[in-house]
């Protein structure tokens, strides 16, 4: 009967630590819920819209109108509308024609800083010519005339 013994208590003993191992205990009750385990939380709402696009601007996109400059006729009735050239033409016209056109051109240039179209003639024809502003002159002295037109934008 001894033998007997001996081989239950060693089947008890070597049962216990094997069920421990093999089945944990549970967890002992907590107070707080546990997490959620099946989904995460929602994203955030959309952002609204953003606003709507400003009218367009009117016609010419903020570009100033400018009214159309109509091109006139030029004679000996209207003035030279450049005082200032005409005085500066008139010292520089000479008999030569060549010579007038070439000082009356370096002297305006040396003057203004601007680059000039001179063109000079014996006055036995008048020439016609059209402008749209003021940047042009007519003189005649001595038998010659000469218009200047400013190049310049």
């Amino acid at each position: 009967m001894i033998a007997g013994r001996i081989t239950v208590f060693c089947f008890i003993s070597l049962a216990l630590p094997t069920a421990a191992f093999l089945f944990p205990p549970a967890p002992a009750p907590s107070c707080c819920a546990p997490p959620p385990t099946c989904c995460a939380p929602p994203p955030p709402p959309c952002p609204p819209p953003p606003p709507p696009c400003p009218p367009p601007p009117p016609c010419g996109c903020g570009r100033k109108k400018r009214e159309a400059v109509i091109p006139y006729s030029k004679n000996e009735q209207i003035p030279c509308p450049q005082h200032l050239w005409k005085e500066i033409i008139d010292k520089k016209i000479s008999s030569d024609i060549k010579r007038s056109a070439k000082e009356i051109q370096s002297q305006l240039y040396e003057t203004y800083g601007n680059k000039f179209y001179v063109s000079c003639g014996k006055n036995e024809k008048k020439t016609p010519f059209l402008a749209n502003g003021d940047g042009y002159c007519v003189s005649e002295r001595k038998g010659v005339r000469c218009m200047v037109i400013s190049l310049s934008t």
